[in-house]
């Protein structure tokens, strides 16, 4: 549907759009009597701003609204099971994740200590809380940790689910020099839920070398987790490393135990890595640097796929330097860098500066803040639609502020469409899973490697049972993401499976699979490429199925390839690609494919995604729609047709989105 706007309707829009963006302090000083020094980390979570900060057990929330928020402070449980906390020190990490059934929770990393053990002593901890409404926090896991093993030094979310790092006492001081990682898919964890999802990463010396720091800074870009550490030279250099993680294996969601190292950067004046985050499709590094040494903070960006680490230039003004990249927060078609501890000019309130795109600078900081040089730092950034918050740092003076900066939309709002059914007629069950506390999913067999059996529904018919290694698959090649079955003229019926982690000819290029009813293998389409993943997105329609991988769409009909087409690179299928068919529009009777790629920019529109619609008789593209809002993502989502004869026509509601 398409909204016609009048001259006055539109008029009146483009006037409230003159309202500039404006910075407004949400909360008294420190939150309240007694002033709290930090705000540590910062949660949008079920339409409140959540505060973690420096203060014992200081958890506070906030309704978001225009203006000063009203704050009630959050009381964390002292007791799980026969495990009592004697004293919270601090909430470092706040994070909204799913957990192994996709529902979205509030996970609270708080520091703890003094706590007794099941009558074993005291001992350090660390505690991951979670809610569900925001309020009532459970466990989620709770750690006895010797002073010498760990701490959490990093979070990340991927695929929905939470991710941890864990350093030693300091993230340089890990006794093993090793990296650690777990996360909350439910495999193969404790009696609370919680398994290792990575265990143990620690590289061999060959590769590690003397990088004695634990990750430091975790982020997710696309399907690949990256990491960020320190090493210590010995010319009294550092250097700034970055790994990724090299897929997906047994045991685990990943391929491999191992990191892959993707650049470096050495400076003198380089002491610590600080934030790792994605904008505009690149890799953004912050770090610290040496107090004094006059240089500025350094910002380092991964320049494409020769895997090199350039170095950032931010404009300041020459008399400023600082020590340290406290924030880095893609807002608005920006990233927002916050700049804290300053080295000269005297004492220095904390700066923020967004860079657009095109690597323009300009320095947006609260005036307040810039007259209150008692904040030393930013202590965190968060963002919920149209407004970034930040939190500052070290102001023991006057307590932790807490800043909104509200952009008004530069687009109307779009109608809202109601979803209709996803229609497509796929079912996968793993059935029990032993390692899974009784979840029926992951359903991986390179975590239940004793999985051999799936089903697959066909409409109107019972529920058919098939074999994995009768198709000729290992556990080392995954789930199988989807499986239906096609509809042939004469009646009788053809299935196909998608296996997109499969490795055939390069690792995870993916594998489509053609069976009979008996569960006898007729065909296999291979990936041809390293992570193309062919199969990560499938759809049917009677007799046909189309499939993306991350560089092109096929098309089979009765079984057998009909076209191919290939994705444009600048379309970012690599972050995510969704095929559904819709309805005839070149007159062959035969269904249209959509192909979303919900990541693509479109006329300097960061992500705001587009669909492309292939023509059944050509196979080429006969029609596109662009989103039109920075961040969009039109076309992650697309709905089948579902299930029906090829020559049926369709009512014009069935339609992708």
């Amino acid at each position: 549907r398409v909204r016609i706007i009048g001259p006055l309707m539109l008029a009146s829009w483009l006037f409230t759009q003159t309202v500039v963006a404006a910075w407004t302090q949400v909360n008294d000083d420190g939150f309240g009597p007694p002033n709290i020094d930090s705000t540590t980390a910062l949660a949008v979570y079920r339409g409140h701003l959540y505060a973690g900060t420096s203060e014992p057990g200081g958890l506070y929330r906030g309704e978001i609204a225009a203006g000063r928020l009203v704050w009630e402070r959050m009381h964390l449980p002292m007791r799980f099971g026969r495990r009592t906390i004697f004293d919270y020190e601090s909430v470092p990490f706040l994070i909204v994740a799913d957990d192994h059934a996709g529902t979205p929770w509030l996970y609270v990393v708080a520091r703890a200590r003094g706590t007794r053990l099941d009558g074993t002593g005291e001992s350090d901890v660390l505690v991951r809380l979670q809610s569900v409404d925001g309020t009532h926090f459970a466990e989620s896991n709770i750690w006895g940790v010797r002073r010498d093993i760990a701490d959490i030094t990093a979070v990340a979310v991927l695929g929905g689910r939470l991710l941890v790092a864990i350093g030693g006492i300091g993230p340089c001081e890990h006794p093993f020099r090793r990296m650690y990682l777990e996360g909350n898919d439910r495999i193969g964890g404790p009696s609370e839920g919680w398994g290792n999802v990575l265990t143990d990463i620690g590289l061999a010396a060959a590769n590690y070398r003397d990088a004695d720091c634990a990750l430091q800074a975790l982020t997710a870009w696309g399907d690949t987790l990256y990491g960020a550490t320190t090493r210590r030279n010995d010319d009294g250099s550092h250097t700034a490393e970055l790994w990724r993680t090299l897929g997906t294996g047994s045991g685990t969601v990943f391929e491999s135990t191992h990191w892959e190292k993707v650049a470096e950067y050495t400076a003198h004046d380089l002491t610590a890595v600080t934030r790792l985050t994605v904008f505009d499709d690149r890799l953004y590094i912050g770090t610290a640097v040496v107090t004094g040494g006059g240089t500025g903070p350094v910002l380092l960006r991964l320049r494409g796929s020769d895997a090199v680490l350039e170095r950032v230039t931010i404009d300041l003004p020459a008399s400023v330097h600082y020590s340290r990249i406290d924030v880095l927060q893609a807002f608005s078609g920006r990233l927002y860098v916050g700049l804290g501890g300053a080295t000269e000019s005297g004492r220095q309130a904390p700066a923020v500066l967004p860079m657009t795109a095109a690597g323009v600078w300009q320095d947006v900081t609260p005036t307040d803040l810039q007259d209150d040089p008692d904040n030393r730092h930013l202590g965190a950034a968060a963002t919920a639609s149209n407004r970034l918050f930040i939190g500052t740092a070290e102001n023991a003076a006057a307590g932790s502020e807490v800043w909104q900066r509200y952009v008004p939309p530069l687009l109307p709002p779009l109608p809202a469409v109601p979803e209709r059914a996803f229609r497509s007629l796929y079912l996968i069950d793993c059935g029990p899973c032993p390692h899974c506390l009784g979840a029926e999913k992951p359903c991986d067999p390179r975590v239940n490697r004793g999985l051999d059996e799936f089903l697959v529904w066909s409409p109107g018919r019972d529920v058919r049972r098939f074999q994995r290694s009768r198709l000729g698959l290992k556990p080392d090649d995954g789930m199988l993401t989807a499986a239906a079955p096609l509809l042939m003229p004469d009646g009788g019926e053809l299935y196909i499976a998608s296996v997109p982690f499969a490795s055939r000819g390069a690792p995870r290029a993916g594998l489509l699979l053609l069976f009979d009813g008996d569960g006898n293998r007729l065909m296999g389409i291979s990936g041809r490429h390293l992570d193309e993943r062919l199969g990560r997105s499938l759809d049917v329609e009677g007799d046909e199925a189309a499939a993306a991988s991350s560089t092109r769409v096929i098309r089979l009909r009765g079984g057998q390839l009909v076209s191919e087409w290939p994705i444009p690179t600048p379309l970012n299928a690599v972050r995510g690609v969704t095929v559904a068919f819709v309805d005839d529009r070149d007159g062959d009777r035969r269904p249209e494919i959509a192909v979303g790629t919900p990541f693509t920019a479109v006329r300097g529109l960061l992500e705001a995604g587009q669909i492309q619609i292939l023509g059944s008789r050509t196979g080429k593209v006969i029609a596109t729609y662009h989103g039109v809002a920075e961040g969009q993502h039109l076309g992650s989502r697309l709905y089948g047709r579902g299930h029906r004869s090829p020559a049926t026509q369709t009512s014009p509601d069935h339609r992708a989105r």
